[in-house]
């Protein structure tokens, strides 16, 4: 029964070693996350910078883009670059965080 209770308290020890490293991980995966700035060109007319955090970091217009478009079209344009770049700042957050966990699907990441 000692031994038992031994192979479990082990056990235990085992998990809260890999819980503290899959927390190390995640902390520096964040960090990863905050610094990357991932650089979108939506049809060579709008350009978008985003970080791992899907905040839009810059946004800059091709002029002659604006010279030959309307309004309706640039709103439509913005949007749709927004989504892709937002998209791909996913995309590389799920890739680092599934890195960082060691492939487990964890609720909230």
């Amino acid at each position: 029964m000692l031994d038992n209770f031994k192979n479990k308290m082990g056990d235990m020890k085992d998990i809260m070693a890999k819980a503290k490293e899959l927390k190390e991980s995640l902390k520096n995966t964040k960090k990863e996350l905050e610094s990357m700035i991932l650089d979108i060109d939506y049809k060579n007319r709008i350009r978008i910078k985003i970080n791992g955090e899907m905040s839009v970091q810059d946004i800059s217009i091709n002029p002659k883009y604006l010279s030959d478009t309307d309004i309706k079209k640039l709103e439509s344009d913005l949007i749709k670059a927004i989504n892709q770049a937002t998209d791909a700042a996913k995309k590389e957050a799920n890739t680092l965080l599934s890195k960082a966990t060691g492939g487990l699907n964890l609720p909230g990441l």
